[in-house]
């Protein structure tokens, strides 16, 4: 890859988002460990009435969801780990870092409905659209109120706002429709839309 400074841009937007959502990883991660050693320490007391079987097999799951996390923030920076792994639950949990790295700043997100990813590889996905939201809630005179809807414009799903679309996020959207083919923006007086196939979705109840 040659070295221009449009790659560079591109790269140092990638490591603002990791460098953001680092250290909120590693809060729920330190969390899970101390709720992990309060499990440790019932399942070493006989006469405990409660049986920790449920919560170990809870925080199974979030140790679970950990793992991709820190496998998917590496992938965006270029370590693939993940390789082709199915996550269906990957823009849920992407966005929901991206969320609470956002409320450290002051910066609300609106929640969005979420579906899930059946496409290979949804973790490429989940990064541009956690990219994407990062950038639009962080925009001057963005409110945070985003939108990802399914299947609405034509056979696409898209992630949507009111306002103008950021300077970040045009110059990504262009950046991923090389690293993701089918994907584009749209601008509108109304407000910007960027698109995906509805395909790379499950279909939402």
């Amino acid at each position: 890859m040659a070295s221009g400074g449009h790659e560079a841009s591109v790269g140092a937007q990638d490591l603002e988002l990791a460098r953001a959502l680092v250290p909120v990883l590693l809060e729920r991660i330190e969390r899970s460990a101390r709720r992990l050693e309060r499990i440790d320490a019932r399942l070493g007391t006989p006469q405990e009435p409660v049986d920790p079987t449920e919560a170990l097999g809870a925080e199974a799951g979030e140790v679970e969801s950990l793992g991709w996390l820190l496998g998917w923030i590496a992938g965006g920076l270029g370590t693939e780990l993940l390789l082709e792994r199915h996550e269906p639950r990957a823009l849920g949990l992407g966005l929901a870092l991206v969320r609470a790295a956002l409320q450290r700043d002051g910066v609300a997100l609106a929640a969005i409905e979420v579906p899930a990813v059946r496409r290979a590889g949804g973790w490429r996905l989940a990064w541009a659209v956690a990219g994407l939201a990062w950038r639009a809630a962080r925009a001057d005179g963005g409110d945070g109120t985003l939108e990802l809807r399914s299947g609405t414009t034509g056979q696409d799903a898209c992630l949507a706002a009111y306002g103008p679309a950021p300077a970040a996020l045009r110059e990504r959207s262009r950046v991923l429709e090389r690293e993701l083919p089918g994907t584009y923006l749209v601008e509108r007086h109304d407000g910007w839309r960027w698109c995906f196939p509805a395909s790379w979705l499950e279909e939402m109840a």
